[in-house]
């Protein structure tokens, strides 16, 4: 099995160095190569950040370039250190290295830092270098080294790979392919070994050592870029009425009392319409 078939040139990981290197500068990011959901703020710098619960969790993401503006909709059912990764991997695609202007990001675009299986057989050459600049930028070189070499050396390496993946808060197989691409591991039956060990066993490694709790949380969070402030600021500058908050709320689980707003508007329609079907019982009633 080869894991190097698609390996990137020097020319393309200067690159995407380069873009780690000038974010971490940028956004004074406050644990270059150790980011975790700080992800998350920085994706907010760069564009509109969307969270919600999608049930289709081979469903990690989706990317919009529209009017030169980015959108990013992670999917909130799936595990923190996968919404982690897959915020990254965005983030890649909204810059020069990688740009697209669309993509469904599924579980398949992530082969090769999540599974063994195809590794990056089918992935296109935006998805390898988006791949690999999100690990770059959530699990830098000379952070791993300095975090690997804490651990005690008779751990074996599947035990110092789930332990890392809490610390930097993405899936094993994240940094068992950090490994790989630092030279930790060399020998391909190593290789082959770390990246079939199978969910069960790195969840029985997570609890004995007690980590990793984070990363396995669904949030179910829903966050729609602002959404909602934007509602009520158009309700409350009288350019929507009561009804449009209330079904634009709806989105997101809320309603106008969850914010203290109650109906309040006068509807001279329905008001009219009341009053002339009340007067035709009265004026029947006095008749009798």
């Amino acid at each position: 099995m080869d894991y190097f078939k698609n390996k990137l040139n020097d020319e393309e990981l200067r690159q995407i160095n380069k873009e780690v290197a000038l974010f971490n500068q940028d956004y004074s990011l406050n644990a270059p190569g150790c980011l975790k959901d700080e992800i998350f703020e920085l994706l907010e710098k760069v564009g509109t950040l969307i969270f919600y619960p999608i049930k289709e969790e081979s469903l990690w993401g989706i990317y919009i370039c529209k009017n030169e503006k980015n959108y990013f909709v992670l999917n909130s059912s799936i595990e923190l250190e996968k919404q982690v990764f897959a915020a990254a991997h965005e983030l890649a695609h909204s810059l020069d290295i990688a740009k697209v202007r669309f993509e469904f990001i599924t579980s398949d675009l992530m082969t090769e830092y999540t599974s063994h299986e195809n590794f990056g057989d089918v992935l296109a050459r935006a998805d390898i270098i988006a791949n690999r600049f999100a690990a770059e930028i959530l699990v830098g070189s000379k952070k791993l080294i300095e975090k690997f070499e804490e651990i005690p050396g008779y751990y074996p390496l599947e035990v110092k790979a789930v332990l890392l993946s809490d610390v930097f808060l993405v899936p094993y197989k994240t940094i068992v392919k950090r490994f790989i691409e630092i030279n930790i591991v060399k020998e391909q039956s190593e290789i082959k070994r770390l990246l079939t060990i199978d969910e069960q066993e790195i969840k029985l490694i997570a609890d004995r050592y007690e980590c990793c709790r984070r990363n396995t949380i669904k949030t179910s969070e829903i966050r729609l870029g602002g959404y909602s402030n934007k509602a009520l600021t158009l309700f409350e500058n009288e350019l929507s009425t009561f009804q449009d908050l209330e079904e634009k709320l709806k989105l997101v689980g809320k309603t106008p009392a969850d914010y203290g707003i109650v109906d309040t508007e006068f509807d001279i329609y329905d008001f009219l319409s009341r009053a002339s079907v009340q007067t035709v019982a009265e004026d029947d009633k006095d008749y009798e």
